[in-house]
């Protein structure tokens, strides 16, 4: 094994677990996360010559944020989600299921999924992945200023959400 693959073993052993997360929390499909999650690696390892030696991880994170908006945005997703709306539709879950799943879901992430999207992502970031708002400000190319209101505005949406849902 060369050097430049065990580097890359290693980032991938680093960074791995947090990136499938993020990636995870804006499509919340676990294969389709775990898809994106290697799109991203492969897309470090074929750019890694254009990294300009920031934090690795907050590249990493911006890779996954922009591979799981593309599939967001894509007509490949909005087809699938209609279907699986449509067989949902036909297939009421029975009472137990309903009980047994609802039991299984953490209230706090819940609320945090319920979330509008740009407010999701910000509690992500600074809460599940302990970004800086600096940090946060430059993965995501917004104003720190504007970042900051995100984050106040994300938090009243929360309690409001989190007091409704308990």
């Amino acid at each position: 094994m060369d050097d430049q693959q065990l580097e890359f073993d290693e980032i991938m052993k680093l960074y791995g677990t947090d990136i499938k997360g993020i990636v995870y929390m804006y499509v919340r499909d676990y294969s389709l996360a775990d898809d994106i999650t290697q799109e991203t690696f492969i897309k470090c390892f074929t750019h890694y010559k254009q990294f300009r030696g920031e934090s690795l991880r907050n590249w990493l994170i911006r890779i996954a944020i922009n591979r799981s908006k593309d599939y967001l945005r894509s007509a490949y997703k909005k087809r699938t989600l209609l279907g699986e709306s449509l067989i949902s539709l036909l297939k009421s879950p029975s009472v137990e299921t309903k009980v047994l799943q609802k039991s299984l879901e953490d209230e706090v992430t819940e609320s945090v999924m319920n979330l509008p999207f740009k407010y999701r992502e910000i509690i992500i970031l600074y809460y599940y992945k302990e970004l800086t708002i600096k940090d946060i400000s430059t993965t995501l190319g917004r104003n720190e200023n504007t970042i900051k209101s995100q984050l106040r505005r994300a938090k009243d949406l929360l309690k409001k959400e989190v007091s409704k849902n308990g």
